[in-house]
């Protein structure tokens, strides 16, 4: 498909499937944004995101250890103590805002070897301490599809936490379904 037939979900999903994947940061990234539903403008503070992306992080941490593929991550590590109750939610959102955003917001439009075509957000964490939702994330979640992100977003995440998890390539799992269990299965 030519480039400029490509739709708003198009991109979206490009991020999601194709950005890269060196910790699962992007994955709440998306998920928080989805989640908060902002519209064409708003600013989003780093503090006042925090909490939706940690939670994200942490509930994904009870299912899967492995965000990511560095040996070791403070962020992460934080995340965990969080999870055993050696954090508090305060100390969980402040650490959050110093070390969760650090990378993702840079990273979170690259799709390949440069920047998607269209934004969904403004970096202005040095100016504003957030980023800034554009038009096109607004009519992103004005279109039919959208209600499928979450889903679609949550599944991504999870075949890639598989991959890490059996330390191969994402692109190497096929996932199923067992229509006896209902459930999703990876081979």
């Amino acid at each position: 498909m030519p480039i400029k037939d490509l739709t708003l979900e198009d991109y979206w999903r490009g991020i999601i499937l194709r950005g890269k994947n060196s910790a699962s940061y992007k994955f709440a990234l998306a998920q928080s944004l989805l989640d908060m539903k902002p519209q064409s403008g708003d600013l989003i503070k780093l503090g006042d995101m925090a909490p939706t992306f940690a939670k994200h992080i942490t509930e994904h941490l009870k299912n899967s250890d492995k965000q990511g593929t560095a040996k070791s991550s403070k962020y992460l590590n934080l995340c965990r103590d969080y999870n055993v109750n050696k954090l508090t939610d305060n100390e969980l959102i402040e650490a959050t805002i110093r070390h969760g955003f650090v990378n993702v917001i840079d990273a979170f439009h690259i799709v390949g070897q440069g920047d998607i075509e269209k934004r969904f957000f403004n970096d202005e964490r040095e100016a504003n301490a957030g980023i800034r939702i554009t038009d096109e994330f607004s009519h992103l979640l004005e279109r039919e599809q959208a209600n499928n992100l979450p889903s679609e977003v949550e599944a991504r995440w999870r075949l890639v936490e598989t991959a890490w998890e059996l330390n191969i390539s994402n692109r190497l799992i096929a996932i199923g379904f067992d229509q006896e269990t209902e459930s999703l299965f990876a081979s």
